[in-house]
């Protein structure tokens, strides 16, 4: 059943993406990839939002949790995308906006993360089970 789940969020992330992608390039003209920047900062600031939500503050089955995570959010994010568009601008000689982009979405990426699990902890837990298992749960033992 979570390949279902999977599946379904996959195809909702990958129409959004391809949906932010037009926007951003009718919205910012130029060299930049807006449309990728875009949705890696939200995907990552969502990640962060959803997997700490659902780990330290609700109960959601975990089918439901891998179908937004690894389904949704996996079709919307893309890592190759950010890494041909960066290689691309370095062939065409852009090398400061090549330089610009790699470096601001590892910052801002990272930044996003950090807001979205700073606000998931903002929610109050809605059962004694989830607010006792934590960002610790998830962690190896071994670590």
């Amino acid at each position: 059943m979570v390949y279902i789940y999977i599946g379904i969020g996959g195809f909702f992330g990958a129409v959004a993406r391809f949906a932010v992608g037009n926007f951003a390039g009718i919205v910012w003209e130029g060299s930049f990839p807006a449309g990728t920047f875009l949705v890696n900062l939200v995907g990552c600031f969502l990640l962060g939002f959803l997997m700490t939500l659902s780990l330290e503050r609700l109960v959601i089955t975990p089918s439901v949790r891998m179908g937004a995570a690894t389904g949704f959010l996996g079709g919307l994010t893309t890592f190759s995308t950010y890494t041909y568009e960066a290689l691309n601008l370095v062939s065409n000689g852009l090398w400061g906006t090549a330089v610009w982009y790699i470096l601001l979405s590892v910052l801002v990426a990272l930044i996003a993360a950090w807001l979205g699990v700073a606000a998931a902890r903002a929610v109050p837990a809605f059962s004694q089970r989830a607010a006792q298992r934590g960002w610790a749960a998830q962690r190896d033992p071994g670590d």
